[in-house]
């Protein structure tokens, strides 16, 4: 176990709990089904990298990450952004809004875990 611990977001179960698996045995990780509750963890938890979908309820992809760069505790942690979108414009506004990087879904595990080890540094 690294240490570290990483918020995966994403209203799908079944997604939470297959990147959970992928990083369960190097990482701690907290699980939240939409951008609210994330917030709410990242209050009370915290958290050296957050693997959120874009496309969710309540709170979408985009407010959660701009909700994270308001607050100067998470204002430079990692983002890694876990979708299904691939238009270049939604990209370059994920870069504009301080996404750290994108990965397609499905996401394979080496894919996924490169990733994370970038992102962390």
């Amino acid at each position: 176990m690294s240490g570290k611990t990483i918020l995966l977001v994403d209203d799908s179960m079944a997604v939470r709990r297959a990147v959970a698996l992928m990083l369960g045995a190097d990482y701690e990780c907290l699980q939240a089904a939409d951008g609210r509750q994330a917030l709410g963890l990242l209050q009370e938890n915290e958290v050296d990298l957050v693997i959120a979908d874009l496309h969710m309820p309540v709170m979408d992809g985009f407010e959660l990450i701009r909700e994270m760069r308001k607050d100067r505790t998470y204002r430079f942690t990692p983002v890694l952004v876990l979708t299904t979108e691939g238009r270049e414009e939604v990209i370059a506004d994920l870069k504009r809004v301080g996404v750290t990087g994108v990965l397609q879904k499905p996401v394979e595990r080496d894919s996924l875990l490169a990733a994370v080890r970038r992102a962390l540094g």
